[in-house]
């Protein structure tokens, strides 16, 4: 929903799951995803391009996220009336992983050949949560993604 909570489901309105319909390309499976589930990923998603062109551009990690100060999306988040606040952060963390393998694919074409000296800075914007374990080689190497990756979205 609007509320920055996310709408809960891992499809879109026609009823298709944008994690495996291969038919469409990974730029619309993210926005599937996003219009779905919670919009805000959609300006998280050109938040984290932003990151990245700055550690391109040769920016420390700490100068780069410097913007984006704060508690985590998941723990900023409150939860609705009623909700069980454990598990309404688990829904948002899985949602987030999700998007951001969602993410990762669409950089991926963006990124130069696999580069293990930039996996740190990868997890970068979502150290600290339990959802930088899906950060993959893919993921690790976008740290050299290009601008028109984030004119995507």
């Amino acid at each position: 929903g609007g509320d920055g909570g996310g709408g809960g489901g891992d499809g879109d309105e026609d009823g298709e799951t944008p994690l495996l319909d291969e038919a469409v390309s990974p730029l619309e499976r993210f926005q599937r995803h996003a219009r779905a589930t919670n919009p805000i990923f959609l300006l998280a998603a050109k938040s984290a391009a932003a990151v990245l062109r700055r550690l391109a551009a040769g920016d420390s990690p700490d100068a780069a996220m410097a913007p984006y100060p704060g508690p985590a999306w998941e723990d900023a988040v409150p939860p609705p009336p009623g909700a069980d606040a454990a598990a309404f952060r688990e829904t948002l963390r899985k949602l987030l992983t999700q998007s951001w393998l969602l993410l990762c694919a669409v950089l991926a074409p963006h990124t130069p050949a696999a580069s293990s000296s930039s996996s740190d800075a990868a997890r970068l914007p979502l150290e600290g949560t339990e959802a930088s374990a899906p950060a993959t080689s893919a993921s690790a190497s976008s740290a050299s993604s290009s601008s028109s990756a984030s004119a995507a979205f």
